[in-house]
């Protein structure tokens, strides 16, 4: 299956030591861009979309796009890739949407590592319940981990 990574902004609420697109608010693209590249990504033969950024979860309305997306009959599945902080309280609106997969970065299960890399404190333990979460609702979830020394 082909797959096609969308960028819906810059904006992000961490900021990871390494990460050089790291803004706590950023441009993004209008539902109609986003669903236009999805779709023109769909003439390419992509079958997959995964959405990122920056932060996917600060898009105003990711709900919509991934409804929009969903319109689409090429496009047999919808994903984000995210940090998970923002997360836990809307993922059943985002699978009711028709989000099929999640990818969370997260890189280290440990709190205090886990505040010097992002520079948040007091989120991880909202991100291991986003894990118990997606596997409770049967959501595929892929985590993913930026290797260096502090993880």
């Amino acid at each position: 299956m082909k797959k096609r990574k969308i960028d819906l902004g810059t904006g992000c609420n961490y900021r990871c030591f390494y990460c050089k697109a790291c803004f706590r608010e950023g441009q993004h693209l209008s539902v109609e861009e986003a669903a236009g590249l999805c779709e023109e990504a769909a003439d390419l033969g992509a079958e997959h979309i995964e959405l990122g950024g920056g932060e996917p979860l600060l898009y105003p309305e990711l709900s919509r796009l991934i409804q929009e997306i969903r319109k689409q009959d090429r496009i047999k599945s919808i994903s984000v890739s995210t940090n998970g902080s923002l997360l836990k309280d809307r993922i059943s609106e985002l699978t009711a949407a028709g989000l099929d997969e999640i990818n969370l970065h997260m890189d280290v299960p440990d709190a205090g590592a886990y505040a010097r890399i992002t520079g948040r404190t007091q989120v991880l333990n909202d991100i291991l319940s986003v894990i118990w979460s997606a596997n409770a609702k049967n959501i595929p979830l892929t985590v993913s981990v930026y290797l260096h020394q502090e993880s």
